[in-house]
């Protein structure tokens, strides 16, 4: 099972990688972007349609530590259809905007994706 924390995991590292990408090309930049959006949105949708089908909810915790040491995530039934939505609503939207974000730089995309 694809473990919830890669969804922070993926954000941060596109945000950080995309001036990198930016400079090869901004299409590179876009490309990377939707894989990324795509990702985002698959973990919750398959973390939804397990727990719909029985599989007990995740938990994790940060730092390998019980909280109030670390921060707990629990990524629930409405978590996941939640989470799912609003990637995949910001997934459709990036596909919309394409012209405007190869035009405007890797800031929009970051701000989008993060």
């Amino acid at each position: 099972m694809v473990s919830p924390i890669l969804l922070f995991v993926a954000a941060l590292a596109f945000a950080f990688l995309a001036p990198l990408f930016d400079r090869i090309g901004r299409w590179l930049t876009y490309l990377l972007g939707i894989i990324t959006l795509g990702f985002m949105a698959w973990v919750p949708g398959l973390w939804l349609v397990r727990m719909l089908a029985g599989v007990q909810e995740p938990l994790l915790y940060t730092a390998g530590l019980k909280p109030p040491v670390s921060i707990m995530l629990r990524m629930g039934p409405i978590e996941a259809a939640l989470t799912f939505l609003i990637n995949l609503f910001v997934l459709l939207s990036v596909i919309h905007l394409h012209r405007q974000l190869l035009r405007g730089g890797v800031q929009p995309m970051m701000l989008l994706i993060v």
